[in-house]
């Protein structure tokens, strides 16, 4: 048999025919096939395909070949036919009432019920003749579909055939038709777009070109939920401290994660992805007395993000000591105290010989020397990056950061004896001991008197617009009780307070309260006067005092500077 087959490979009439020999071998010996593979048999069949045997007898050689009878037909000599139902890959006799056996017996292809790959060809073979459409594909341009504008071509009418009774591709499972099932009666929920079957081609389908494929049923859209484009709103922000710690809390109006970013040459970020809307976060290893930088993210669940404004906090500083030692420059004695940030800017005196010095000193205890005077200095203030001394000559003088020196002023009291400055815009107070004065000096050197009666005055604030005047004496003599005085830019003069006794008393201010120095005593003054002691000195003459924020900070004359918590 196969012997056959490969006969004559260079003449194509003889292989036909070789092929047409074995076809009706096969046919008219059915039980040879029995053995063969589907490979097998799909090769036998496509290689008659291939080299144009007839639609029969390819039909034939298929049936026999999977081990069915062939019924013997020929082409129908009917020259038209009628068809009520559209036709196509896949589909059968049982739901068409037997017209695919009718269209197979027009076509003159075997009848067997089905519409298979051989009954497809037939349609194609039959459209192209009838030149109805030649190219394409079931579903594209109804290549192989007998459908509508087929089926009219078949019946010879030259009119639409009637769809009243035919099949449509939503009621079939044609996989060359992509369709939604429908169901009669049944409602379309409210937002559906219901499916639309396929559309072969202009004119009907089966023939023809531009077929719509069929749409897919489209469910209603959901009723579209409200989205969230809101960032949480950063409220209530705080930071407690010690020397090394930090935590930050803060609340947000709605539910957010939390992160803190602290502003450091590496920045240091903690977070925490827990959704709530109180927020707390904490950091270690922080260096003491220093002042961060922060900022906090929060973002909600839908990524809504927000950032704070940059924040700061400044750890705790390491508790002062009590003192700071400066008896290494004995027989230099301190006198008078200003802060210049976080250093104290001391002058020392020597009573027993005419010299004097000014010193910086960190909280640390570090000492260094600013300028050295052949005078003795006294009172001290600092004026931007300078400083503003009195010194034994009854000279004003600006002393640099350099150690450079210069005269403001000469001769400004008749004392060689604890003149205090306070510093009021750009002009000098400046307290005339033995005159019972309060003066004011320019920066150009002008002198001018702000009032008198201020006996033995030695210690002067700026409080306002106001000055606050701390003398020892009452009277001319010496006599009488230490006394805070109110002196207004005009020269009024009053009492603040009365203090028993002639000590020599200095002044500073922490938030309402005045305190003042008794040598051994630091007393606190309310605004109406009344007076208590806060704390008492360690012992030594305290002669003047300065403050730092939340501490007293005295020159005792003993050698060292006393700090104070009042």
């Amino acid at each position: 048999m196969w012997g056959i087959i490969r006969v004559a490979p260079m003449n194509t009439r003889k292989y036909i025919v070789g092929l047409a020999l074995v076809a009706s071998f096969l046919i008219g010996t059915p039980a040879l096939a029995a053995g063969l593979t589907e490979a097998q048999i799909q090769a036998i069949v496509s290689l008659l395909s291939s080299f144009g045997a007839d639609s029969a007898t390819v039909s034939d050689v298929n049936a026999v070949l999977h081990g069915q009878a062939v019924v013997s037909t020929t082409a129908s000599t009917t020259p038209c036919l009628m068809l009520n139902n559209n036709l196509y890959a896949d589909i059968t006799d049982a739901t068409t009432n037997g017209e695919v056996s009718k269209l197979q017996q027009f076509l003159g292809g075997r009848v067997t019920g089905y519409f298979g790959p051989l009954t497809l060809q037939l349609v194609q073979s039959w459209q192209t003749t009838h030149g109805v459409v030649s190219s394409g594909s079931p579903d594209t341009t109804g290549y192989g579909y007998a459908g509508p504008k087929t089926r009219t071509a078949m019946s010879c009418a030259g009119n639409p055939v009637s769809n009243v009774n035919a099949a449509t591709p939503s009621q079939s499972n044609n996989p060359h038709i992509q369709t939604a099932t429908t169901t009669a009666a049944t409602s379309t929920p409210s937002g559906t777009i219901p499916a639309t079957p396929a559309v072969p081609s202009s004119g009907g389908g089966g023939g023809g070109t531009g077929a719509t494929p069929a749409t897919p049923a489209i469910p209603a859209t959901p009723v579209a939920q409200s989205q969230d484009t809101t960032a949480p709103v950063i409220s209530n922000i705080s930071a407690a401290t010690t020397q090394t710690t930090a935590t930050i809390t803060w609340t947000t109006n709605e539910s957010a994660d939390s992160k803190v970013i602290i502003a450091t040459s590496t920045p240091i970020v903690v977070e925490n992805s827990t959704m709530t809307t109180s927020h707390s976060l904490s950091f270690s290893n922080l260096s003491s007395g220093t002042t961060y930088s922060y900022s906090i993210v929060s973002k909600d669940s839908s990524g809504n993000t927000t950032t704070s404004s940059v924040q700061t906090f400044t750890t705790v500083s390491p508790p002062a000591p009590p003192f700071i030692d400066l008896s290494s420059l004995l027989p230099l004695r301190p006198w008078d105290v200003v802060m210049s940030g976080s250093d104290y800017i001391v002058t020392m005196v020597n009573l027993d010989s005419n010299i004097g010095r000014l010193i910086r000193v960190t909280p640390s205890g570090t000492i260094s020397t600013i300028a050295s005077f052949n005078k003795r200095v006294f009172g001290v203030a600092l004026s931007g990056s300078d400083f503003i001394v009195s010194d034994g000559s009854t000279n004003i003088l600006r002393v640099s950061n350099d150690g450079s020196v210069t005269t403001i002023a000469s001769g400004v009291t008749t004392s060689n004896f604890s003149s205090d400055i306070a510093l009021s815009g750009s002009d000098y107070i400046v307290t005339d001991y033995p005159n019972a004065r309060l003066l004011k000096v320019t920066p150009d050197g002008v002198v001018s008197v702000i009032a008198t009666g201020l006996w033995h005055a030695n210690g002067v604030i700026v409080d306002g617009t106001d000055y606050v005047v701390a003398a020892n004496a009452l009277t001319s003599t010496g006599t009488g009780n230490s006394t805070l005085y109110r002196v207004t830019q005009d020269g009024n003069v009053s009492v603040i307070a009365e203090l028993s006794g002639g000590s020599s008393i200095t002044v500073a201010k922490i938030g309402s309260y005045y305190y003042v120095s008794d040598q051994h005593n630091l007393i606190r003054i309310a605004s109406d006067g009344t007076t208590s002691v806060a704390n008492s000195q360690s012992g030594g003459q305290i002669m003047n005092i300065t403050n730092n924020g939340s501490n007293i900070i005295g020159a005792n004359y003993q050698g060292r500077l006393e700090i104070t918590t009042p």
